[in-house]
């Protein structure tokens, strides 16, 4: 047998199950797997199959059926090479769809720096998958106490895959994320749907529903209960109030037109000076916006996704981040390139002050196509940039720097997402063309929530544009609200087209989860 043939990953599916008999979700799998993959052999491992186990002696003494699969596992691919996948995922399409050329270890992440030990292949021998059995029985004696989660599943698999790595100075190969986990355990409800069309595979999350109705219950308590002294609360409400109210020096000039000041909650953001000093400090501590950041607060969780169309410096970004989990994402989009560096200069500081979410920036411009732009930003003021020139009339041409920035729409880049949960767009004056490139997103049900500047002067001759998009998808069931002060949702009863036509607003909401209801009933 040649190198090439001995690297590359046979075609076979393991999977265990491990005391009792299998039910009908297993048995449904193992046929859907067959019949996705007629030209792949499809193994089921029982109790009675493992006899030649090497780290048997831990296979035995672990109490937890999820560590005696992780130790079964990497023995089993080990030995005869091919794809192991826990029993609780579903497949809708075939494995040769995830283009990847099968040679080395695959893997796939469940949150950034996090890999699934549930679903990786390699080849019969691999050395990685040889040091994983080698040492998982060590990790196993050292904390016996410890959840399986990290001494021998994703956090242990995660440690050994990066030192290899290192020491073997080789990588590995990766399936989206998006096509093995569409949603996470924290977010059972969005497996009703709608999928992206290039899903792969679907964790069902067995453990996570099983628990599901008894943690609700716990969390609508604590929900409810509010444990809070009234002295604290006071605390915090008198010093929202003598934020808004004042202007405090605590700032830092940085040099090259930056600064960087105390904005909300305490947190440091770095600004930009040329929007002048004291307007670029209170737009930091969240002035004029504040009911936005806490509609933020109120609106993501968990996994969530969030993406911001029009980033500037992040302080949406900043608050987004901290609102969500390790498993969240937020898409940040800033095309012009001063600006995106303060921006990533503050995503830096904001994973430094907690935040947890992964934050991927963008540094081109969102539209209608993938044509490059021209972006006009004002010397004077950076927060101002455009690429609609009507945005921009009351500014003098000489006073434009001009940038050639590429183009992308939300749905050639979002496409693989099955949920966005809101999508923020700022964008002076261009957002009808936003939303029209996010036509595929919206209308198959992927989006919960929109939130758009609304300026009549910004918008010109389009806000017949957006006038239009936005009678479309209410006709469909979408609905429109303002923010409160406390970021609660406001209901607007007008048609979209005279919405905009009526007055400016800051922050029009656009409810689009009546439309994934209404496709879900067809």
């Amino acid at each position: 047998m040649s190198d090439v043939e001995e690297s590359r990953i046979p075609k076979l599916v393991h999977l265990v199950w491990l005391g009792s008999e299998p039910g009908a979700q297993l048995r449904r799998t193992i046929e859907r797997l067959r019949e996705l993959h007629p030209d792949w052999e499809i193994r089921l491992w029982r109790d009675s199959d493992l006899d030649w186990l090497k780290n048997r002696k831990w296979f035995d003494s672990v109490p937890t059926w999820a560590g005696r699969c992780d130790i079964a596992g990497y023995e089993i691919i080990l030995r005869y090479g091919g794809f192991y996948v826990d029993a609780d995922f579903e497949f809708l399409r075939s494995l040769n769809e995830a283009n990847l050329n099968h040679e080395g270890v695959v893997v796939v992440k469940e949150r950034q720096d996090y890999f699934c030990n549930g679903f990786f292949g390699a080849p019969a021998g691999h050395l990685f998958i040889a040091r994983l059995v080698d040492r998982v029985g060590a990790s196993i004696d050292s904390r016996p106490q410890a959840s399986p989660l990290d001494i021998s599943g994703p956090a242990f698999f995660t440690d050994q895959l990066r030192q290899w790595s290192s020491e073997a100075e080789e990588t590995w190969s990766e399936i989206d994320r998006d096509l093995i986990f569409p949603y996470s355990f924290d977010k059972l409800d969005q497996a009703s749907g709608p999928l992206a069309p290039d899903v792969i595979a679907v964790r069902v999350w067995d453990q996570a529903r099983k628990g599901a109705s008894r943690e609700s219950r716990v969390s609508r308590f604590r929900r409810r209960l509010r444990i809070r002294s009234r002295l604290r609360v006071k605390a915090r409400a008198v010093r929202r109030v003598f934020d808004r109210l004042m202007w405090r020096p605590n700032s830092v000039y940085l040099g090259d037109g930056r600064g960087l000041v105390v904005g909300r909650q305490g947190r440091a953001i770095i600004v930009e000076l040329s929007d002048t000093y004291v307007l670029s400090s209170l737009v930091a501590r969240g002035w004029g916006d504040e009911s936005f950041h806490r509609f933020l607060s109120n609106t993501l969780s968990g996994s969530d996704v969030y993406v911001d169309v029009g980033a500037n410096i992040g302080q949406f970004v900043d608050t987004a981040a901290q609102s969500l989990s390790h498993y969240g994402r937020v898409f940040a989009y800033e095309p012009n390139p001063r600006v995106a560096d303060t921006l990533a200069l503050n995503v830096q500081m904001s994973r430094n002050s907690g935040a947890r979410a992964e934050v991927i920036e963008r540094r081109v411009a969102v539209s209608d196509s993938s044509v490059p732009v021209t972006l006009r930003v004002p010397t004077f003021h950076a927060g101002r940039g455009s690429m609609v020139s009507t945005s921009l009339s009351d500014v003098d041409v000489s006073k434009l720097d001009l940038h050639d920035v590429s183009c992308v729409t939300l749905d050639d880049e979002l496409g693989h997402l099955s949920r966005i949960r809101l999508i923020k767009i700022d964008v002076e004056g261009n957002e009808p063309a936003v939303l029209a490139g996010a036509t595929a997103l919206v209308e198959s049900g992927r989006v919960d929530l929109i939130d758009i500047e609304s300026v009549r002067a910004h918008l010109g001759s389009s806000v017949v544009r957006l006038g239009v998009i936005l009678d479309r998808w209410q006709d469909m069931g979408a609905r429109f609200a303002d923010i409160g002060s406390r970021g609660e949702l406001l209901p607007i009863q007008q048609r979209g087209s005279v919405i905009v036509n009526s007055a400016d607003r800051s922050h029009l909401i656009i409810d689009l989860r009546p439309i994934r209801t209404a496709l879900q009933k067809l």
